[in-house]
């Protein structure tokens, strides 16, 4: 009868025990999940933060031009765009705003500095009706930024992006 006892006592602690290690491995799995979940929606959550609040301001001058390119990057490839050209002879300016996209399996591109070193770049495309802008972005340390146009109706001779010179980041 002892051993019968010790017996059922025996079972019941092991049965005990396995139901309270089943729960907690449940308890684990659920916690691991909802930290997975919310690792998943803060990182989401910064990143369309830091989209949302990347507004970053470009400028050259000198003493017959004035451009200022301002950028929103929306998502690693697509980004809104303001580009302000002023002609100071003739004290008028034109604008342009727009989304523009970097190409899906473009080879990378670079522009040269001052000194001739070569600077990899990441180039957003705008193509709107009439018109085409390369906006090239210093992929490093995004310190610069330079403009192209082709066939663009907003720009012409007077206020051309074409400079070939960089604007440099201010904000």
């Amino acid at each position: 009868m002892k051993r019968i006892l010790i017996l059922i006592s025996i079972i019941f602690f092991v049965f005990s025990c396995s139901k309270i290690y089943r729960e907690s491995d449940q308890n684990i799995e659920y916690q691991k999940n909802s930290v997975i979940k919310s690792d998943t929606t803060t990182k989401n959550a910064l990143i369309k933060s830091t989209y949302a609040n990347n507004l970053q301001i470009y400028k050259y001058e000198n003493d017959t031009i004035f451009q200022q390119l301002t950028i929103k990057k929306l998502t690693k490839k697509e980004l809104q765009f303001s580009i302000l050209s002023e002609n100071k002879i003739l004290k008028n300016s034109k604008n342009l705003e727009g989304t523009a996209f970097t190409l899906d399996n473009s080879d990378a591109e670079f522009e040269q500095d001052e000194e001739g070193n070569a600077i990899l770049v990441n180039e957003y495309i705008y193509n709107g009706k009439n018109c085409w802008v390369s906006i090239r972005l210093d992929a490093d340390s995004m310190k610069f930024a330079k403009l192209g146009e082709a066939d663009c109706s907003v720009f012409n001779k007077d206020y051309s992006l074409n400079t070939e010179k960089f604007l440099w980041k201010t904000k």
